[in-house]
């Protein structure tokens, strides 16, 4: 990953990360680019977010991130992946609600 923003490529589209995607959101969002790319750039946001105020003193870290607001694109990116990861939610809770109907899960 660059420092500077851009997602390297042997990251985005390597397999390091499609293990984790599979097992958390399932087949059909794990494959669905947008939820890729939202997912490395939350990643990379917060990352860069610690590492910049790290390097910025303990007394001015609340008035660095008043004025940069790392906050309001990290929870622009919580709010795309909401839209792509709540019908997911859903789904499962309808298939769990399902399963217990029928006596298969407890």
């Amino acid at each position: 990953m660059e420092v500077g923003g851009n997602i390297h490529p042997d990251l985005k589209n390597g397999c390091s990360h499609e293990w984790y995607h599979r097992a958390f959101v399932g087949i059909p969002l794990c494959r669905n680019e947008n939820w890729l790319t939202i997912s490395m750039m939350f990643i990379r946001d917060i990352v860069l977010t610690i590492y910049k105020l790290g390097s910025i003193p303990k007394l001015i870290r609340p008035l660095y991130a008043w004025i940069f607001n790392p906050v309001e694109l990290i929870n622009s990116l919580t709010k795309k992946a909401w839209t792509l990861l709540a019908p997911v939610i859903h789904r499962r809770f309808e298939e769990k609600k399902l399963a217990q109907e029928n006596g298969v899960c407890s």
